[in-house]
């Protein structure tokens, strides 16, 4: 690969696997054509934020099926879009939304394996308007996104990652105050003058309970979120509470279909705790889907919310529970407690 690299080291596994951290010139090159060709181009930044570009930051991932892995030890990330003004170096993320200069910090304690997790922090005062007197969507989250699927109908994706919740500064809200954790995205056909829309699978709290919502759209323009609401499926995970004072480990597989074949699972420590099979997931779009991970809300009973996030690893439609299961690492991967049940229908 041309340019100047540097390595980090890191075990995936107990397989010794070299993660290209440092400059990428075909991620940045391509932010240059992006940006070169100016916003009507490419508006969302389709080709930069591509998942195929940005994990060439980690290509010894594709050797297990893997499209990306982090456990955060380089202690430092980039990105296309967003990010701090210290967010120079280690891998090549495609998106930051911080709403201030805390919001996220790489920390030694706690940690699920290795030496590093990365701590989010959301406050409720840093909430505030744009010019045009519109909630402004970055002072909501303290969120970091990867990169996008070509295509809704070729999104086949495993994602694993791990969430240390602290109850002290994570309590139970009373009111409506939804916090998305993780969430599957869906990219707008701007061109048609559609607008941002719900995400289209998301792990959520609301009033101290965690969901696993998804949804779907046939519209080739949706009308908002008038269909997405509609077509809202809601399983409950676990109390909040469950997830208190110590690491979850959860590995989500999402097979995107509009034609009644989709899949949505989720295995929490190992348990399969929701299930959902032929149905459809995904909005009609052309450019695919991206996950993200941290917090994500319009409002809140307490001051903050703090959460830890580590074991980060998004796998292709071949990589299956083992292959993402967080704990790869160090050996510590929680085995599957049951095998995969045939599915139900919402």
């Amino acid at each position: 690969m041309p340019g100047k690299l540097s390595s980090h080291l890191k075990k995936t596994g107990g397989i010794a696997a070299v993660c290209l951290i440092a400059h990428s010139p075909t991620a940045f090159s391509a932010g240059a054509r992006d940006a070169a060709a100016g916003p009507k181009a490419d508006p969302l930044h389709l080709r930069s934020t591509a998942e195929a570009v940005l994990s060439r930051s980690c290509p010894e991932a594709e050797k297990e099926n893997l499209i990306w892995v982090s456990g955060f030890e380089e202690g430092c990330f980039r990105f296309v879009l967003g990010g701090r003004a210290t967010d120079t170096q280690g891998p090549l993320w495609a998106q930051a939304q911080f709403q201030g200069p805390y919001a996220a910090e790489f920390v030694g304690k706690p940690v699920r394996s290795g030496t590093s997790a990365l701590r989010l922090e959301w406050r409720k005062d840093a909430m505030r308007k744009d010019a045009m007197r519109k909630d402004s969507n970055t002072s909501r989250k303290a969120m970091i996104h990867f990169g996008r699927t070509p295509t809704p109908e070729s999104t086949d994706r495993w994602y694993g990652f791990s969430l240390f919740i602290p109850s002290k500064d994570f309590p139970a809200d009373s009111g409506p105050y939804r916090v998305v954790l993780f969430q599957i995205h869906a990219t707008p056909d701007m061109g048609l003058g559609e607008p941002y829309r719900k995400p289209l699978l998301m792990l959520s709290v609301d009033r101290g309970v965690l969901h696993l919502l998804t949804s779907h759209d046939l519209e080739k323009v949706s009308p908002g979120n008038k269909n997405i609401d509609a077509n809202r499926t809601n399983r409950i995970i676990c109390p909040l509470s469950d997830l208190w004072d110590h690491w979850s480990d959860f590995v989500v597989h999402a097979r995107l279909s509009l034609k009644g074949e989709g899949v949505a699972q989720v295995w929490k420590d190992g348990r399969l705790v929701a299930d959902l099979h032929g149905i459809n997931l995904g909005y009609n779009d052309a450019a695919g889907p991206y996950p993200s991970w941290g917090i994500y809300s319009y409002g809140s009973d307490f001051a903050r919310r703090v959460l830890f996030l580590d074991e980060v690893r998004i796998g292709d439609k071949d990589a299956g529970y083992r292959g993402v299961a967080p704990g790869k690492m160090d050996g510590s991967a929680r085995p599957e407690i049951e095998p995969a049940p045939t599915g139900e229908k919402p």
